[in-house]
């Protein structure tokens, strides 16, 4: 079984550290614009290893050639030493794998209208972020304070809360990007070629292959509000279904509304729980 709290947290990280890059990814393009991005990658942390060596020298004056310098600050390795494992991790696909979920990220996340989940929000990583807003959302509610402004900035949930990253299991972050791809497939945002486009460049990455399997398996058949509902027993696991779908899309269209309408309603949450969700959300956003 596969590290599923890592998936989410990947899909939702990618938009802060891809998503820019990819954001006009062409049919056919998927595993390629992924090696490329790798690649930029890899040439960024070779030269950001020789600039510290070179800063290193220059602040402590050491008349050391800049091999030397850098074997001191990584274990005995040269640049050429560290060049080529950078270039063998992306031969074995490990890297490529990585920006390839990035990219699926940036695709989930990445509305029609331009809003997308910004980089200080995606930086907290997808559990930390998605927990943070329901909490923040559910707090708000319960104490009948004003819904939460775009001015406001996500942040984690407390850690002795139940909506801490570490109070969240494996199926219940499954069940949270279940929510995620069920919603980007409310209005086919994700069409049939586009699907298989990803999922097979996935798999061509390295991604870990159950991981891959469970990503086809419900972009092919996303699950319905029903089963998401089912899926959460708690008011607290309700909210965070509810956010991680709201985080994907903005409902601008009759479809995506219908959608959120019915998960709110089988998640039985109250209409005024809902606002305070749909808020958080859009706090976690720009354009």
């Amino acid at each position: 079984m596969f590290d599923a709290k890592s998936l989410l947290d990947s899909l939702v990280t990618g938009v802060s550290e891809f998503g820019d890059k990819l954001q006009n990814i062409q049919p056919g393009e998927t595993l390629e614009k992924a090696r490329d991005v790798a690649g930029d990658a890899l040439d960024q942390a070779t030269s950001g290893v020789k600039d510290v060596a070179s800063k290193a020298v220059d602040v402590t004056g050491v008349d050391e050639k800049l091999d030397a310098v850098v074997g001191k600050v990584s274990g005995g390795r040269t640049t050429e030493v560290l060049l080529e494992q950078a270039k063998d991790i992306l031969a074995e696909n490990k890297l490529a794998a990585g920006v390839a979920l990035g990219s699926l990220g940036a695709l989930l996340l990445g509305t029609k209208n331009g809003r997308k989940v910004s980089k200080n929000a995606a930086k907290i990583g997808g559990v930390a972020l998605i927990g943070g807003l329901a909490y923040k959302a559910l707090e708000n509610f319960r104490r009948g304070k004003s819904l939460l402004s775009d001015r406001d900035e996500p942040e984690a949930a407390p850690a002795d809360s139940d909506f801490a990253s570490k109070k969240l299991t494996d199926d219940q972050a499954l069940l949270l990007v279940r929510s995620m791809i069920a919603a980007a497939a409310a209005d086919s945002q994700i069409d049939e070629a586009e699907r298989m486009r990803i999922t097979l460049g996935l798999r061509e990455a390295g991604l870990d292959s159950a991981a891959a399997d469970f990503l086809e398996s419900e972009f092919k058949n996303p699950v319905s509000v029903d089963v998401l509902a089912g899926g959460a027993d708690t008011p607290e696991l309700a909210s965070q279904v509810y956010t991680a779908a709201r985080l994907t899309i903005e409902p601008d269209t009759v479809a995506e509304q219908s959608f959120l309408t019915q998960l709110g309603e089988a998640l039985s949450l109250e209409a005024s729980m809902v606002e305070h969700l749909d808020a958080v959300a859009a706090s976690a956003k720009a354009a």
